[in-house]
Formats: C-alpha cells, structure tokens, sequence
C-alpha cells in the first residue's frame, strides 16, 4: 500500500516537473534592438531603428515585424514601417526602420511600439511588443536649456485634424511628461481658455510608507524620469456647437519662470 502511494506521489511529481520544464522553454523568437529605448533626435534628421530577428523554433516561420504609432503622426516619418520575414530553423535576419523627422518637427517625446508577430507559426508566443520613445530635441547647436523639462499630448490635434467631442462625450488626453533637470521636480497641469468645470486633471497616486494610497495634486519626477498627467474635457451636453481651442500650460516648481505650452483643437 506504501509503495502504491509513493508510486503515485512520484507519479505526479514527474507530471508537475515536466510540465514546468516546458513552460520554461526557450521562446521560438529572439530580438535584439539597437536602439536604448529613449533616442534623441533633431529636426529634419534621419533615425536608423535596427533589430535582430533570430527564429530558435524548431521550424521555419513567417515573422511581421512593423512599427505602431503611439505619437499621432510618427508613422508617417518612417518611409517603410511593415517588415516581412520568412526564416527557417536557427535563421536570423537584420531589420532596419528609417525614419526622416520633418524639420517642423515639435521638440518633445514621441512615443511608438516595435512589434513583431508570427500568427500562424509561433500563436502562443506572439506578438511580441517593445516600447519606444525618440525625444526630439532643438537641432540649434548652442542650446543652453538642455536640461528644461519636455512634454507631450495625445492624441495630437491640428487644424484640419480636430478632436471631435459628441454631445455628452468628453475627451481624454494624456500628457506624457519627461525630468531632464539634475532635480526632482515637481509638475502641475493648467487648461486654459476652457470654463473650470468642464476640465478634470488627474496626477498619479502616491503612496505613504504604511502603504496607504493619497492623492497628490502635482506630478513627481526623479532626474531623467517620464511621467503621465490625465487631463478629462468634458463639456456640458448643453454646449453650443463650435470649434475650442484650449491652451495647456505645464508648470515646473524647480523653473517658476518656463512656460511650457501645448494648444490642442476641438
């Protein structure tokens, strides 16, 4: 009786490893980016993305590795953002993204994700994402505020592409904000030109070290650290038709005197 039940405890002992063992695989796919993740880049410059695709699976596979805008516009910088590959067993292929940012390009941080995906070969595994930032930086070469922080909104609006809010709705924007001070500093988010009670703005949670969680009415940031501001417009169901132009105005503690601007449509 004994030896039944140990057989069977080792039974589903080696059940439990193997099973473990296989879920600790190696991925079928390797990818090595060149980039650092946050690249500066200047107006009217070219960028030059480059990745290793490595097929480790035991067949061959057709990879899709492509560019996915996060930063309204970004796409259209780069001339060819879709990759095919077909690589068989233990093969690798070198990918590269051009992109050419236009000389009006915005200083501030631009954001995209990098995915590849083998749907049909590799389901279980894919697709794979990485995050990516370009900080477009001034391209003059006697910059002397370097270190002033930057920030940018999405979604990106323009004159001929608005925001567009149904009766009742409201829209959503994040505001991506970046540390490149010395510092900690501390931000704080205005919307301008828009009634108070049409605008909510929201900044991360903090936490104490009981690990309660309060609310905080600035955004902090560590030296070269990025952060998020939530900002909500949501206009009275009421509200007459027409076109709105709010102004949002970013504040540093560390450099009372920077005016940050961005003016978004809707």
């Amino acid at each position: 009786m004994v030896n039944n039940n140990l057989n069977s405890a080792l039974s589903t002992f080696n059940f439990d490893t193997n099973d473990r063992l296989q879920n600790l695989a190696i991925k079928p796919l390797a990818v090595i980016i060149s980039a650092s993740g946050q690249d500066n880049v200047t107006p009217g410059s070219t960028f030059n993305l480059s990745m290793m695709v490595t097929n480790k699976g035991n067949q061959s596979a057709v990879i899709e590795v492509y560019i996915q805008e996060e930063s309204k516009g970004l796409r259209q910088w780069c001339k060819s953002g879709q990759k095919l590959l077909a690589l068989g067993s233990d093969r690798s292929e070198e990918v590269i993204f051009e992109f050419d940012i236009p000389v009006d390009t915005l200083p501030g941080l631009y954001n995209y994700i990098v995915v590849v995906d083998a749907p049909d070969d590799y389901p279980e595994y894919t697709p794979i994402q990485y995050q990516q930032y370009l900080q477009i930086v001034p391209a003059t070469a006697d910059i002397i505020n370097s270190s002033d922080p930057t920030f940018i909104s999405y979604p990106t609006t323009s004159p001929d592409s608005p925001s567009i809010i149904q009766p009742g709705g409201a829209l959503a924007v994040q505001i991506l904000v970046q540390n490149r001070g010395d510092r900690v500093d501390k931000f704080r988010l205005v919307c301008e030109d828009l009634p108070k009670n049409w605008v909510t703005i929201t900044y991360p949670q903090a936490f104490q070290g009981t690990g309660l969680i309060i609310e905080t009415d600035c955004l902090n940031l560590n030296p070269g650290e990025n952060g998020q501001i939530s900002l909500l417009i949501n206009p009275p169901i009421n509200t007459l038709a027409g076109k709105y132009i709010p102004t949002m105005r970013l504040h540093s503690e560390n450099n009372p005197e920077l005016k940050l601007l961005d003016i978004s449509k809707i």
